[in-house]
């Protein structure tokens, strides 16, 4: 496949961090680094960010990144790297550090914890949508002759309704309308913000103890846009430099690596990067290597479904759920 990043984002324990549509376990991200370890050359972030840095990536070399600044990233994964002396990459939308609950990731909370599946809630969403749409602003002509299969296709780890959802909340929608919605539904069922917030994202302190064992921490944008390349010049280098000022006034470091949120970036996006100062980057699916500031990722959901086929691997007959990233 080439050099690339291996991607994840949520993990439970079953207590503090709920199981959620693409969360993994402590045991099963154990057995995912050494399957990968065991087929590439695994290595940290600082050598990949160095072999990257000189334009000496080989073609097996392969890092660890995670997306969006979650405490379940930090409370669950990092000891098992720090026990495998085995620094990664984490990349952090930063407007939750300053105390922002931002509606991503409560959005994505509250469809776990309030249905049984994720099916379940695309049934109740699509449900509330249906009976409010005519008092929204959207344009339906939108919704004519949309074929889920077609959409979205370089995430193969995505269930027709997980496209769907995606196109609505994109595409039919917006993001004001989509909001609508989903504050109505969180009324509807009596779920509380502020009191799940306190679990969802690293502060100040956990930030800084990354940077202090020795992970790279990276920028995702300040408020993470579903859609950041549709922001003009001006917009998108707001959210960059935002979010880069914040971390390097809390790690008291440069900051010189970054991922895109949704993978979404336009023509900007490498010049942005550049005038940041920043070195290197990550994209969302397995494009092909162009440059150290478009490297590809494998979803972990993708290196789970290679580990099933294999029967003498401990996860072939664990029955893992789907998982899917915003």
């Amino acid at each position: 496949m080439g050099t690339h990043g291996m991607m994840f984002h949520h993990f439970h324990d079953n207590k503090k961090h709920i199981a959620e549509q693409g969360s993994v376990s402590q045991e099963d991200f154990e057995n995912i680094l050494d399957y990968y370890a065991e087929r590439y050359n695994l290595i940290g972030a600082d050598e990949y960010c160095y072999k990257a840095q000189h334009d000496d990536l080989q073609y097996k070399d392969v890092c660890v990144t995670f997306d969006d600044n979650l405490l379940c990233q930090y409370d669950i994964a990092m000891p098992v790297l720090n026990k495998r002396k085995l620094p990664a990459f984490f990349f952090a939308y930063t407007s939750p550090i300053q105390g922002k609950a931002e509606k991503l990731e409560i959005y994505r909370h509250f469809r776990h914890l309030m249905f049984t599946d994720i099916d379940e809630f695309y049934k109740a969403f699509f449900a509330i949508y249906e009976d409010r749409k005519k008092e929204l602003s959207i344009d339906f002509n939108i919704e004519n002759g949309f074929d889920a299969s077609t959409y979205l296709v370089q995430y193969s780890f995505y269930s027709l309704n997980d496209r769907k959802f995606r196109y609505y909340r994109e595409e039919v929608l917006g993001q004001s309308q989509y909001y609508k919605i989903m504050d109505f539904m969180l009324e509807k069922y009596n779920y509380d913000i502020q009191y799940y917030a306190k679990n969802l994202w690293c502060g100040n302190m956990q930030i800084r103890d990354l940077g202090n064992n020795g992970h790279l921490v990276g920028l995702h944008s300040h408020t993470h846009p579903t859609c950041l390349g549709k922001y003009d010049y001006n917009d998108q280098l707001n959210e960059y430099s935002t979010c880069k000022e914040i971390l390097e006034d809390c790690l008291g470091t440069k900051v010189i690596s970054a991922s895109y949120p949704c993978g979404s970036v336009n023509e900007d996006t490498e010049q942005i990067m550049k005038k940041l100062g920043i070195e290197i980057a990550f994209k969302e699916s397995m494009i092909p290597y162009k440059s150290k500031l478009m490297i590809p990722r494998e979803d972990h959901s993708n290196i789970i479904k290679e580990m099933k086929k294999d029967e003498n691997n401990s996860i072939h007959k664990q029955q893992t759920k789907t998982p899917v990233s915003d």
